[in-house]
């Protein structure tokens, strides 16, 4: 797959891993995109802070909280992964179930 655009100046493919797919829903911080992780070779849900306001050091710092707040769930009937990525000045992070 190339590494075409997709909507808001988004690479088709995010950190050499995880290609965004389908975008399901947007919001005024974050989009939320079905994909796949070329790595595990598993289809992931990919949370994306809007590239407009990753300059914002306080939303990526709150971004990557979150992230790591979710990564310390333990699911209670299938695992769940999580990974922050910053690529340039944006942070995504991604779920998988």
């Amino acid at each position: 797959m190339s590494m075409s655009q997709i909507g808001s100046d988004l690479p088709r493919l995010l950190a050499e891993r995880y290609e965004l797919v389908e975008r399901l829903v947007s919001g005024s911080i974050t989009s939320v995109w079905r994909g796949h992780d070329r790595v595990l070779g598993r289809d992931v849900v990919v949370k994306v802070l809007h590239p407009e306001l990753a300059a914002d050091p306080g939303l990526r710092s709150r971004f990557h909280q979150e992230a790591v707040n979710a990564a310390r769930l333990t699911p209670s009937c299938s695992p769940v992964s999580y990974s922050a990525t910053m690529l340039g000045c944006v942070r995504r992070a991604s779920t998988t179930s």
